[in-house]
């Protein structure tokens, strides 16, 4: 079976179709597939996601997480909320990972993964387009944002998981000044009014 390449991997009540297998050579990327009970429906053909971009933890020690992420893990803190939250880079991005104090009493299933963030490459115009894919496959937005340093789009997996897709607003070094110095990261982000690309 050498050079065998499987139409469909499955996720449960996802799928990824492969490139290959359905004729497209000469590039690389997969195609997320919705499932449907009576069939597979190519719902969003691709978000244009370039790579995982970030991940934010709640923790049940916020200063202890960061002492580890800093001191074990040599990131650097690009910003320190006391008694909120820290922004953790390994010296490239503005940040990495983000850890969060979770609320007094928090026990399994408040702790551990907030959010996975996917980068979007190319501005606020392929953020817009992937927003409408989104929407249009009938997926739940949670929230639109601009953190500052980026564009956010936040939205439900199947499951209740919340995925983020980002664009960033600047490049890596300008981004992480903004990081440093910007106080309000939370501003709603009125998407609907950029253009879609």
């Amino acid at each position: 079976m050498s050079g065998f390449v499987p139409r469909f991997v499955s996720l449960g009540p996802f799928a990824v179709e492969s490139p290959k297998a359905n004729g497209h050579r000469g590039h690389s990327r997969w195609f997320l597939i919705l499932r449907n009970p009576n069939r597979w429906i190519k719902k969003i053909s691709m978000l244009g996601i370039e790579r995982v971009g970030h991940i934010v933890l709640n923790v049940s020690d916020l200063e202890q997480s960061m002492v580890f992420y800093r001191d074990i893990l040599g990131m650097e803190v690009t910003s320190y909320r006391p008694g909120q939250g820290a922004f953790m880079s390994f010296g490239t991005l503005h940040h990495d990972i983000a850890i969060f104090q979770a609320k007094e009493g928090a026990t399994k299933g408040d702790l551990g993964l907030s959010h996975l963030a996917l980068r979007i490459p190319g501005g606020d115009g392929e953020l817009r387009t992937a927003y409408d894919k989104l929407k249009a496959s009938g997926l739940q937005i949670r929230s639109t944002t601009d953190h500052g340093m980026t564009h956010s789009v936040y939205f439900y997996d199947p499951d209740g998981n919340v995925l983020e897709v980002y664009t960033d607003v600047y490049d890596e070094p300008e981004g992480m000044n903004v990081m440093r110095t910007k106080v309000n990261m939370r501003e709603p982000l009125d998407i609907e009014a950029i253009p879609a690309r």
